[in-house]
């Protein structure tokens, strides 16, 4: 017997598809369709960012945004951040606190938070308004079988000596508004 499958289609995939995503053709629902900005083989910085979440406010954004970005154009996006920073009023002689876990200010759509992501493949980058996604799917991931009263997870193998378990999970990510989401490529790291 043939048995069929169907992956989950990531945000990555979802926004640099051209065609049929999630049930729907972007190339004929214009508010389907996501953006895309080359970088141009340079690396990420801040001027680029901005430039990113204005082609999504072009097409209708006017919320907080996330950017999530590999580790180490994240390292080359908070090295710019740095550079741009002043002493303020939380100058101290005695020690100097450096480095970010995320990096944040606002643009034309109100605060950009900037995040490093181990899901985010190098050269790539995404704008998501993360309001505008949801998990969607029959069950989160569970150690029962679907339909059993629960019980023991471990069995013991019948081809080894030793115990497995299995998990079943059966959901997935919606980005209900692509046209409010970019999708950056062509980032080389310095």
């Amino acid at each position: 017997p043939s048995t069929t499958h169907a992956d989950m289609q990531g945000l990555i995939a979802q926004l640099s598809t051209s065609g049929t995503v999630l049930g729907i053709d972007n190339s004929v629902y214009e508010q389907w369709a996501p953006n895309s900005y080359a970088v141009g083989s340079a690396a990420l910085n801040y001027a680029k960012v901005q430039a990113m979440v204005g082609l999504a406010v072009a097409r209708g954004l006017e919320e907080d945004v996330e950017v999530f970005t590999s580790f180490k154009t994240f390292e080359n996006v908070a090295n710019d951040m740095a550079a741009l920073r002043v002493i303020d009023s939380s100058y101290d002689s005695k020690k100097a606190i450096a480095g970010h876990e995320s990096v944040e200010f606002y643009g034309l759509n109100g605060k950009i938070k900037i995040t490093p992501s181990g899901f985010c493949p190098g050269g790539t980058a995404i704008v998501l308004p993360v309001k505008d996604c949801l998990r969607v799917g029959a069950t989160d991931l569970s150690f029962t079988t679907p339909g059993s009263k629960g019980g023991d997870i471990f069995f013991q193998l019948s081809t080894a000596a030793g115990f497995g378990l299995r998990a079943y999970q059966h959901q997935g990510v919606a980005l209900l508004a692509p046209s409010r989401a970019v999708i950056a490529t062509g980032i080389v790291n310095s």
